[in-house]
């Protein structure tokens, strides 16, 4: 390489630098101001800058948007699970450590790192809900940024990527509602994530068994890389759901749930919400057609064309499907295991979005359609949530982030 060559790769690199520098300090004084409508100005733009550009300031991204998504669910009035959660982390963030320890049997990574929180922040309650939203925003988000920094995904599908996660009325819902089964589950998929280039991060799969027990049973999902297992696990699952005849009935004949016709006991424990998991035992339509074309879109991927990386994906999902599925009769199991779908869904989207693209050949279409619909979803939704104050979409906007530490 020549002098000249070399003072001309130099000045690339700083001007690059410097270009970064500058976006870092724009949106770091942004996020001051007006942290919300920086997120909404950060995904609606991108699409127009380069990719190169998007991968510089990507890590920047996904944590200062991580930290603005969990900014607004800070906000929400705890009721229900939260509550539960609520309580108990004053409950035991008023105790000495050697009463907690005698106390906690299970999901001790939870509730010690929740100890740690009450203390830290003088038992705020916004800080606590802040601190988990933020983690679960952050390991799905890094899990979509690694394909796309890995070139499996566009930039196109990333940034939509992003925009779904972010701005999903169900997660508006369960984030800050259903917390530990959704950190566990975002642990897990940022876990396959890693898996998926060959990153073997196994301390993820134990902060995911510490900060809930049943996701220990989704560890069981190799048992299924076995085809035959597999495909007779699916059969007996579809012979179970749309037949009259239940096989369970022989066996638990005695247990009046099982006299019922699978396929009424199937719809009699799905809703027919669009984007909004009640807490009756049932689970939104949507999330069940969801999950069933996502499965069919891996199953092309994974065992069609044979792309060995996506199928432990495929395995896991599936397995994961499988489960809330066999444990239909038990309303509480069928509900938690529902949840453990909604983190896959937002790493398994940007494959479908890329695929997609490439077959319609109408990027920018496809991308402004789906973003903006999904945005007004959302701004149609928030004000249905119980938010602190009486917070409306409007207010949270407006915030700057000085108005959410006072709140907090």
């Amino acid at each position: 390489m020549t002098l000249n060559q070399q003072f001309s790769l130099y000045i690339k690199t700083v001007t690059t630098n410097q270009g970064v520098l500058i976006s870092v300090f724009f949106i770091f004084m942004f996020f001051l101001i007006k942290p919300v409508l920086l997120l909404f100005l950060l995904l609606f733009s991108l699409f127009f800058f380069a990719s190169k550009d998007v991968r510089c300031i990507s890590n920047l991204l996904v944590c200062f948007s991580s930290a603005i998504i969990a900014l607004i669910h800070s906000l929400r009035l705890p009721y229900t699970d939260l509550l539960f959660y609520v309580n108990i982390y004053n409950q035991y963030g008023s105790m000495s450590w050697l009463n907690v320890a005698a106390e906690i049997k299970v999901d001790f990574i939870f509730y010690y790192i929740s100890k740690i929180i009450y203390h830290l922040s003088a038992g705020s309650e916004r800080v606590f809900v802040f601190f988990w939203c933020f983690i679960i925003y952050y390991l799905l988000s890094k899990s979509i940024l690694l394909f796309y920094k890995n070139k499996v995904i566009n930039k196109e599908s990333f940034i939509l990527g992003l925009f779904v996660l972010y701005f999903s009325t169900t997660f508006l819902s369960l984030a800050s509602h259903l917390m530990r089964q959704l950190i566990a589950g975002s642990f897990f998929v940022f876990y396959l994530s890693n898996l998926y280039f060959g990153y073997k991060k196994k301390y993820l799969l134990a902060l995911m068994a510490g900060i809930h027990f049943s996701s220990l049973i989704i560890l069981l999902y190799p048992v299924i890389k076995n085809k035959k297992i597999f495909f007779g696990i699916i059969s007996f699952v579809v012979f179970i759901l749309f037949t009259g005849l239940n096989p369970l009935k022989l066996i638990f004949s005695s247990i009046p749930v099982f006299n019922i016709s699978n396929l009424d006991f199937l719809m009699s424990h799905i809703n027919g919400a669009i984007n909004k998991v009640k807490d009756d035992g049932s689970v939104p339509l949507a999330t069940y057609f969801v999950s069933i074309v996502l499965l069919s879109f891996l199953f092309y991927f994974s065992i069609v064309k044979k792309q060995k990386n996506m199928l432990e994906i495929f395995y896991a999902f599936t397995f994961s499907f499988l489960l809330f599925n066999l444990f239909m009769p038990i309303q509480l199991l069928w509900l938690r295991f529902s949840f453990y779908q909604y983190p896959f869904y937002f790493v398994i989207f940007p494959f479908v979005f890329t695929f997609f693209m490439k077959k319609v050949k109408m990027t920018a279409i496809f991308y402004w359609i789906v973003s903006v619909l999904y945005f007004i979803n959302f701004y149609l939704y928030f004000d249905k949530v119980a938010w602190v104050h009486k917070s409306t979409f409007v207010n949270v906007v407006e915030f700057s982030l000085f108005d959410f530490i006072s709140i907090i």
